[in-house]
């Protein structure tokens, strides 16, 4: 083939640009066109680029190779080893953000032993929007896939994991795993919904009411009237509120239970991408309300020298974020908003101790945000402050004028998430089944 002239390049540079305006352009009239046919409202996904921009400095972009393989961990989860389970996806975002992305992704699930449900569905969201992208510029990406060797890893990811999303291998449940399953999925910005119809966080906090009673209902319980209100109030809040701070609409709910398993955990996650909570709070101007509430914590430990190589300024903001009537959109003393994430945590950790009974603190939820990890697991609970303020400042003298337990906030190393998950995980034993005659409604 005749090689061409630099002027010849320029000039087929430019054609391909304009020819792929055009191509977007052409999306762009028709999702405008749909959206006045059909009344429908459309929200592109923008998880990717958000995620492009917080690329860890030590995880490389660089690389030409056309075929790339993401090992995942014995360990790849959220709650046990967030900072390995981001540092794995991270990798996978890198690989987008190269100037020639690859063409062949081979997932490499074999090692998989201790896994959880949001990390391995923040890794499907970034694979389909990945996929979808490399689709837009006509270049391609063939994803394919090794499934885990340990049995219960194995009929997770099956079940939930990249192959049931984009049908990578055979992933076909027998009818007997099928019926000891228990799955949720809802995703904001796929949920294209009339704009007469509830809500795409109506209709999830709905979803999760009907999917945590399907759960109960392995150990003979059912939800109350009541409890049916609070986890659907609860969780719409959380939802909304991750639309209203974060910035963007991109969440996803997701729940998880294996009945073929000797734990028969049951694990609930919602996550946002977008701005943190220490982002959000950074933002308001000085003479807001709430900053007028916040600021004073952060001033007092600044002053006492306590922030140092592990607790800085965004740590605590994320936990006073966590604190009863904090929010960033009260304006008045009035304003009874801040408190949706903390119910939703309390009701698990209520509905757990009843299952368990009297005593038992194996339920465990982190909430990641920003740059911070806070875990729950019923060493430290909320109590009332001299004003009333339901307070959890993740130490014995439950003061926010002292730093934490650093077991309980950490500040994650190096990488941070853009946005918010909270990860819940409690076991629904056999023994439970005990008390369904004595009390069977929360």
């Amino acid at each position: 083939m005749k090689r061409q002239s630099p002027e010849q390049k320029f000039l087929s540079y430019k054609r391909e640009k304009r020819r792929l305006k055009a191509i977007e352009n052409e999306r762009i009239r028709r999702m405008e066109l749909a959206k006045r046919a059909n009344r429908l409202l459309i929200y592109p996904p923008q998880t990717l680029h958000i995620l492009q921009k917080k690329i860890p400095r030590n995880i490389s972009r660089a690389g030409k190779s056309k075929s790339e393989t993401i090992h995942i961990p014995e360990t790849f989860s959220i709650v046990d080893d967030t900072e390995g389970a981001l540092r794995k996806i991270y990798e996978l975002v890198a690989l987008s953000n190269r100037r020639r992305p690859p063409k062949d992704i081979f997932f490499d699930h074999s090692s998989l032993i201790n896994f959880d449900l949001a990390a391995e569905e923040i890794l499907d969201v970034v694979t389909l929007e990945f996929k979808t992208a490399r689709r837009r510029t006509k270049g391609g990406l063939r994803l394919r896939g090794r499934l885990p060797i340990d049995p219960g890893a194995n009929r997770f990811i099956r079940a939930v994991g990249i192959p049931q999303h984009l049908e990578l291998i055979p992933s076909d449940l027998r009818s007997e795993e099928k019926q000891g399953l228990r799955t949720l999925r809802f995703q904001s910005y796929k949920a294209l919904l009339r704009a007469f119809e509830e809500s795409p966080s109506e209709r999830a906090a709905r979803n999760l009411v009907d999917y945590f009673n399907s759960c109960l209902t392995v150990i003979g319980r059912q939800l109350s009237e009541h409890g049916r209100h609070r986890l659907s109030l609860y969780a719409g809040e959380v939802l909304d509120n991750a639309v209203e701070h974060s910035g963007t609409q991109d969440w996803v709910l997701v729940g998880y239970l294996d009945l073929n398993t000797p734990e028969r955990s049951c694990e609930i996650s919602i996550f946002n991408f977008g701005k943190s909570f220490a982002e959000t709070f950074s933002a308001l101007p000085a003479e807001h309300f709430t900053r007028q509430y916040v600021d004073p914590f952060v001033d007092i430990h600044k002053k006492k020298g306590l922030f140092q190589h592990g607790w800085e300024p965004d740590n605590l903001l994320s936990v006073i974020a966590l604190q009863g009537q904090v929010s960033s959109k009260n304006q008045s003393d009035q304003d009874t908003r801040g408190s949706g994430t903390i119910d939703l945590i309390q009701f698990f950790q209520d509905v757990h101790a009843e299952t368990q009974g009297k005593g038992t603190q194996s339920a465990k939820m982190v909430i990641v945000s920003g740059r911070t990890r806070m875990l729950f697991n019923g060493k430290y609970t909320m109590a009332p402050s001299l004003d009333g303020r339901q307070i959890i400042a993740f130490n014995s003298a439950n003061n926010l004028e002292v730093p934490p337990d650093r077991a309980y906030v950490e500040c994650l190393k190096g990488l941070e998430f853009p946005g918010t998950i909270v990860s819940i995980r409690f076991p629904l034993p056999k023994a439970a089944t005990r008390f369904a005659v004595e009390k069977d409604e929360y």
